[in-house]
């Protein structure tokens, strides 16, 4: 998590997600709560382009390079 941000009901935080062999991913999950329970979620996360990380695990497959995400809704 790069930083953070809580208000009544949200959370805000920036996040750099790195899965060796298969992405680089950067972005913001935005996360409800009532009653001490998630009630919602919002991922916008996207891959960093021309991003590529080494797989330490060379037999694992990952997920092939230049694959998109849907875009969010």
């Amino acid at each position: 998590m790069t930083g953070s941000v809580v208000t009544a009901d949200e959370f805000w935080g920036g996040f750099h997600y790195l899965r060796p062999g298969a992405a680089d991913m950067r972005g913001v999950i935005i996360i409800k709560v009532r009653n001490d329970r998630i009630v919602e979620s919002r991922f916008y996360l996207e891959e960093v382009e021309g991003a590529s990380i080494p797989n330490p695990m060379p037999g694992v497959p990952g997920k092939p390079t230049g694959s998109r995400l849907p875009p969010a809704r």
